[in-house]
């Protein structure tokens, strides 16, 4: 089975200028997408896989660096989310089940 993940905020095409526009989500509660958005992370979404039996065979991973100053900007309870898993903007995971 076939599962892409959409990591980034759905509305980063209305504001290219805005560096941190792939994460705003994270960093405000009063943008469009703050609930409809995927807060889980990719290695949330590994977790995820594994406890419901699935077996990963493949990951194909869309990533960016991360803009200067972003970790600071984020919500209190999105410090933690390790870098690793704020550069990854998109994932596809080709999986099995056990």
């Amino acid at each position: 089975m076939l599962h892409i993940v959409d990591f980034r905020d759905h509305d980063h095409r209305k504001v290219k200028d805005d560096p941190y526009r792939y994460w705003r989500f994270l960093i405000s509660d009063n943008v469009r997408c703050a609930k409809s958005c995927n807060r889980l992370r990719h290695s949330q979404m590994m977790q995820a896989f594994k406890k419901y039996g699935l077996k990963i065979r493949e990951i194909d991973l869309y990533q960016k660096q991360l803009p200067n100053g972003l970790q600071e900007q984020l919500l209190p309870r999105f410090q933690s989310i390790p870098k690793k898993d704020l550069k990854i903007l998109m994932a596809t995971y080709l999986l099995q089940k056990r």
